[in-house]
């Protein structure tokens, strides 16, 4: 869509220096809009393009805690009775 727009700016500039160079102004009838034109369309070709970086997080190695023998891992549980998140042990499996 950016490239259409891009397009039918240049092609009013280009047609307005057009109409100004054949009505007789000769070099005067370049005027402002193609240089801001310009200008605007150099802007948009040389700006840094935005670069979408994705962080993966390792998951840490689960330490486990021998009770009784048997071996529990910490982990984050959602409760409702107090919509919060505790961390609790369970058994590894």
């Amino acid at each position: 869509m950016k490239k259409v727009l891009i397009g039918l700016v240049m092609l009013a500039a280009l047609s307005a220096h057009a109409d100004g160079w054949h009505r007789g102004y000769g070099g005067r009838g370049f005027g402002l809009f193609p240089l801001i034109v310009g200008g605007v369309i150099g802007y948009e070709i040389g700006k840094p393009r935005e670069e979408t970086v994705i962080i993966q997080q390792q998951q840490p190695v689960q330490q486990g805690v021998v009770i009784d023998g048997i071996v529990y891992v910490e982990v984050i549980q959602y409760f409702q009775d107090c919509r919060c998140y505790k961390k609790v042990l369970v058994p590894k499996q």
